[in-house]
């Protein structure tokens, strides 16, 4: 499907990407925050993983992904580097941006960012954490929308799938703590290089909630809150 040229752009803040082909309509062109470039290896980037959850979960109606290297050749990033990206994945248009990494470090200054941002009407996912029972940040923040794993694979929009209802299970690694909004799909299966590769984890629920709010503005022509609304009221997190 072609992504449309007048719905929201989603900034993913994540590590590189290194797609398929047929993913490249869907990308605008990547920015990197790190100033090292990451050498492709013999598997998908985590960043990779994310990008064709994203587009799986946008289904018949995606838009614009514009991927922000927060990583570049390392395998962690810091808070500076974090809110550099989230900074200029704002400045570069983003609508919406989803991030797929965290810590237990709460910074008054990503605090403030995202505080300021959501007040631009711009939308901030996150991934609710891997370790149960942890306060994870950006993910705590007042205002981010935060997503747990359910057990089951991302297969499109979460909203048009058996992931409504509140009766899905709680993937056993999944966080859940107080303020988590939304269950989606915490396994995914994306294809790179000729292989079909699984990820698991709240990095693959967050993209999947993030491409169904973009498939809904898409389809309906409705805002984001109310986008936001549907899926939450559809994917509620379990109740504490």
């Amino acid at each position: 499907m072609t992504p449309s040229a007048n719905g929201p752009i989603v900034g993913m803040v994540d590590t590189s990407v290194d797609p398929p082909s047929q993913f490249s309509p869907y990308m605008l062109t990547p920015i990197n925050v790190t100033g090292d470039q990451n050498t492709p290896g013999n598997e998908p980037t985590h960043g990779t993983i994310v990008l064709e959850t994203l587009v799986d979960a946008m289904g018949n109606n995606p838009g614009k992904i514009l991927p922000v290297d927060v990583y570049g050749s390392g395998d962690s990033t810091s808070v500076w580097e974090l809110l550099d990206g989230f900074y200029k994945a704002a400045q570069a248009g983003a609508n919406l941006i989803t991030i797929s990494s965290g810590g237990t470090g709460d910074s008054p200054m990503m605090k403030t960012m995202i505080e300021e941002a959501i007040a631009q009407g711009i939308g901030v996912v996150a991934a609710a954490g891997n370790t149960p029972g942890q306060i994870d940040y950006p993910a705590s923040y007042p205002g981010v929308i935060s997503v747990t794993a359910s057990k089951q694979t991302v297969n499109g929009p979460i909203t048009g799938t058996s992931v409504t209802g509140g009766s899905v299970q709680l993937a056993p690694y999944a966080n859940d703590p107080p303020g988590t909004q939304i269950i989606a799909p915490g396994t995914t299966l994306v294809l790179w290089n000729g292989q079909t590769w699984v990820g698991e984890g709240t990095s693959f629920a967050a993209p999947s909630a993030t491409g169904t709010i973009v498939d809904l503005m898409n389809q309906y022509h409705i805002s984001l809150s109310q986008a936001v609304n549907i899926v939450t009221k559809a994917c509620p997190a379990p109740r504490k």
